[in-house]
């Protein structure tokens, strides 16, 4: 990494020439990722500048990598033809996409939005990645959601019920509860809404309504058997 003309520092690790560097722009880590001829992806502390993790996959060269601005994913493409989508917390690779399009070059993705493009021999296209709508629920008023790995909240019962019309989009305060070190695919209160539990695909954190404060968490599978102890506490995660 340079200032001007002067290496600040170097980070080793790629055995073949690096053809792309990206900053993770989000949150409080200081990382980016880099891409290789070695068909190696490796995620960076640039401050520890230490390798955190070496993602495995690919069968070419590395073209292009990125942080998705909203999205906890990481996105490499490749020679090969194909684009893998990584998880950036758990470094899990998600899926792996192939247009049939020759060698992927390039990946750009539109902040704010799941809107990614890439770019291949034959042409370029733009992808939707992730769900349209947020993980949310509601219970008696109260609305609990996810902005990515963001957890908000909103109270519906502050909205002024006169004058609003069946279907009409309203407008309520939204509150930053905090964070949540996981890919959010489920949120659901519990019956009478003082507790509400976030879950991934694995795990599950429970948390209290008032204050967001960490009440219990575990695996996904656990996630049932602890319904008693929090007040009839029912949620079925898909698997």
């Amino acid at each position: 990494l340079t200032g001007g003309s002067t290496a600040f520092f170097t980070l080793k690790g790629h055995e073949e020439g690096v053809n792309a560097v990206a900053y993770c722009k989000g949150g409080d880590r200081p990382y980016l990722v880099s891409g290789g001829d070695d068909c190696l992806v490796k995620v960076w502390d640039y401050q520890t500048k230490q390798c955190i993790v070496t993602l495995e996959g690919h069968v070419d060269n590395i073209s292009s990598v990125a942080f998705h601005p909203d999205l906890p994913i990481i996105i490499s493409t490749c020679e090969d033809q194909s684009i893998k989508i990584w998880h950036s917390i758990t470094y899990k690779l998600e899926t792996t996409l192939n247009y049939g399009m020759d060698r992927a070059w390039h990946v750009d993705c539109m902040k704010e939005s799941s809107l990614c493009a890439f770019g291949f021999d034959e042409g370029t296209i733009v992808v939707q990645l992730g769900k349209e709508y947020p993980v949310a629920d509601f219970n008696n008023g109260k609305v609990v959601l996810m902005k990515n790995t963001e957890v908000q909240s909103a109270n519906l019962k502050m909205v002024a019920q006169e004058g609003v019309k069946d279907g009409e989009k309203i407008n309520f305060f939204i509150k930053d509860l905090g964070h949540v070190e996981m890919y959010p695919q489920f949120i659901k209160f519990n019956h009478n809404g003082q507790l509400f539990a976030v879950a991934s695909d694995t795990d599950y954190v429970i948390y209290t309504a008032r204050g967001f404060k960490n009440a219990d968490y575990g695996q996904g599978l656990d996630l049932l058997g602890v319904r008693e102890s929090y007040s009839a506490f029912v949620l079925i995660i898909p698997h």
